[in-house]
């Protein structure tokens, strides 16, 4: 069931949190600050923690959010292990709680990096102490954010009614906001919660959150500025799920419709499409086409 994005879940909320309350850095080389290393910390987490290391030399920040930053940075060189170890020990700092983004982030980098070692007990309580804090502080997108990676945890744990509930208070967080940046974090649930009923062959099920989907995708698509690519990729990734499902229930005709969207976007044109593209055929008993 884990896709690209699984490994990202958790993560991938720190980029809600561009941090506006950095500590300006009086040192002439304006790239040896947290500020700069949050930059670049994704295109080159070697060179973010060689900067690390020159500013926990040159004392130019706390050694705890110096830390939290290291964490980070293996956490996206995809070493969960060291990313746990650099979490911990900037956690050991009780100062770090009063940095309540850092703080945040660092609970976040924990609770990955558990996760990428199979480790989902602890994860889990990690994610806990994460949902607490987002509640104290008033951040849904962060607290949905945990509450859906705690499902995942209770998946993969086969504990399947605890993951449901975590799936559903986390997306009943977010249909209950109005704000347009929870929208597409919220389309994220709904493309995982469908792929996870679908698993489990509960096609219909499946069929409607994936209308529901639909009827949020196209309400950002009237939004002003939002990336056409953005809205193409969503679409891609519904209508050749939505295809599936309809195969699946033995309805052809609307699985050949919603092929027929699937393969208008640009997106369905990508390489990271063949795999969906091959499980509907599948679906379809559509042999010839998938050895040609």
């Amino acid at each position: 069931m884990k896709n690209v994005f699984l490994q990202l879940s958790i993560i991938g909320i720190l980029f809600i949190f561009v941090p506006t309350g950095m500590k300006a850095n009086t040192a002439p080389d304006s790239i040896h600050t947290l500020k700069h290393v949050m930059k670049i910390h994704v295109a080159v987490p070697d060179s973010a923690l060689k900067l690390l290391d020159v500013m926990e030399n040159r004392k130019l920040e706390k050694p705890c959010l110096i830390n939290a930053q290291r964490s980070l940075s293996y956490s996206q060189k995809r070493q969960p292990q060291m990313s746990v170890n650099y979490a911990l020990k900037a956690l050991q700092d009780t100062t770090l709680r009063s940095e309540r983004l850092y703080y945040l982030q660092t609970m976040s980098c924990i609770a990955a990096a558990y996760q990428r070692l199979a480790n989902y007990e602890q994860s889990i309580h990690y994610l806990t102490e994460g949902i607490q804090f987002s509640r104290e502080i008033g951040h849904k997108q962060t607290e949905a954010d945990f509450l859906f990676t705690m499902g995942e945890n209770y998946y993969a744990l086969n504990q399947r009614q605890e993951a449901y509930d975590c799936f559903e208070q986390a997306i009943q967080l977010l249909e209950n906001e109005k704000e347009f940046r929870m929208k597409p974090t919220l389309s994220y649930f709904y493309g995982q919660l469908t792929n996870y009923l679908a698993g489990e062959q509960k096609y219909n099920e499946a069929i409607a959150i994936s209308n529901k989907r639909e009827d949020l995708i196209n309400q950002m698509k009237k939004q002003k500025g939002i990336p056409q690519g953005y809205i193409d990729q969503q679409l891609s990734y519904l209508y050749i799920k939505q295809a599936y499902l309809y195969a699946q229930l033995g309805i052809l005709q609307k699985a050949s419709t919603h092929f027929e969207k699937f393969s208008a976007t640009r997106y369905s044109k990508h390489k990271a499409a063949h795999i969906d593209i091959t499980a509907y055929r599948l679906a379809m008993k559509q042999y010839k086409q998938i050895i040609d």
